[in-house]
């Protein structure tokens, strides 16, 4: 199958940010994690442990009629919040198991993501590549998102959640708004989760894999995320199975590129290998001397962090005034003076560089160790 241009592109270019979901974890053992009605299913069964029997009927009624939204707030709510995160650090919290087949979350590194982004709440991922876990509730890790992870020291983003922290965990509706809705106040306690979210989509093409059929009850909040930032989404692309009609419509919807395989296990992974290969292939032609934007250096990054980390935009009509947190901003600063860069470190920047970027490198830069003294970027 022929793969988008522009997919291989992002991913030698280390832009692409892959966005897993339940098909990845899934595949490393059979039954080693349950699909989302099974997981409602040991919910019901932990109620009925707590001599709860009604509830957890209500519980296994709602999954059977295939309403597994309702089902999931009336097991949160019957359980109460110690079994519920004692229920689930029982279900996902498990140590790795030594005859775990890590093949499809390797070929998801081997692209070599600076970040991936997740809505799985287990250690897949961290198994097979050791990387920062990132939970909503963790405002300073969040602003530093997207400038402190390196393809040598990658973050995974659990954007609903992690078992290490259960608390943080996202099920019900209820919470899944509470992220992606109640959030666009500034003052909740979500907020900085859901400003990088839109920071994410805006920003950075996607890869999304592991969403599909079995992945249903998660669909249903992904397309609330892509409905409330449809504006802003970055060219997309969704790895998907043959005859997954659900899914396709919904990326179709939204204007995601689908690149197919055929099934589950060694196909997804040759897929996703595939791109790897293409993309290495794609960085190594000879003569590009173009190999994408040149990297922030950390003496600025750290400046905007000291610096902007908020400011308050005038202008704004009556109407539409509001307080505004912007947890992530880049004003380039302009310099008159020209910063040559070789092939070793620049003493001004710490920036490196290769020969093929050379004349890309020897452009104007701005000169940090001179100061900003523009004004961009101070309180109002």
């Amino acid at each position: 199958m022929r793969l988008p241009g522009s997919l291989i592109r992002s991913v030698a270019q280390e832009r692409i940010v892959p966005f897993v979901g339940s098909g990845v974890s899934m595949a490393v053992k059979r039954d080693l994690f349950p699909s989302w009605p099974q997981l409602l299913r040991l919910l019901a069964d932990k109620l009925d442990e707590e001599a709860k029997p009604k509830p957890a009927q209500i519980v296994r009624l709602f999954v059977e009629m295939g309403d597994l939204n309702q089902a999931a707030d009336n097991a949160i709510r019957s359980l109460g919040k110690a079994h519920f995160r004692e229920a689930m650090k029982r279900i996902f919290g498990m140590a790795q198991p030594h005859d775990v087949d890590l093949s499809l979350p390797k070929a998801i590194w081997s692209l070599k993501p600076r970040m991936v982004v997740t809505t799985n709440y287990d250690r897949v991922l961290e198994w097979a590549k050791p990387s920062q876990a990132v939970r909503n509730t963790e405002v300073s890790n969040l602003a530093g998102l997207f400038s402190s992870a390196t393809p040598e020291q990658p973050t995974v983003w659990h954007v609903h959640g992690h078992i290490n922290d259960s608390d943080t965990v996202i099920l019900s509706p209820q919470q899944y708004n509470a992220l992606y809705r109640d959030a666009a106040d500034d003052k909740h306690a979500l907020a900085a989760a859901r400003q990088q979210i839109r920071n994410l989509i805006s920003s950075y093409p996607l890869l999304f894999i592991g969403f599909g059929l079995q992945d249903e009850y998660v669909m249903d909040a992904l397309e609330t995320v892509l409905e409330m930032f449809k504006g802003n989404l970055q060219p997309s692309y969704a790895l998907l199975k043959k005859g997954d009609s659900r899914a396709a419509e919904l990326w179709k919807k939204y204007s995601i590129d689908v690149v197919e395989f055929d099934d589950y296990g060694q196909p997804l992974v040759d897929r996703v290998t595939q791109i790897r290969v293409e993309a290495t292939a794609w960085s190594e032609r000879p003569g590009d001397t173009d190999p994408g934007p040149l990297p922030i250096p950390a003496s600025y990054v750290k400046w905007l962090t000291d610096q902007c980390a908020d400011i308050t935009p005038f202008g704004m009509s009556p109407r539409e005034g509001q307080s505004v947190c912007l947890q992530q901003v880049y004003v380039p600063p302009v310099t008159m003076r020209r910063l040559e860069i070789t092939d070793g470190p620049s003493d001004s920047v710490g920036l490196q560089t290769s020969k093929a970027a050379g004349k890309r490198a020897r452009q104007r830069l701005p000169n940090l160790s001179a100061g900003l003294d523009t004004g961009v970027g101070q309180r109002c």
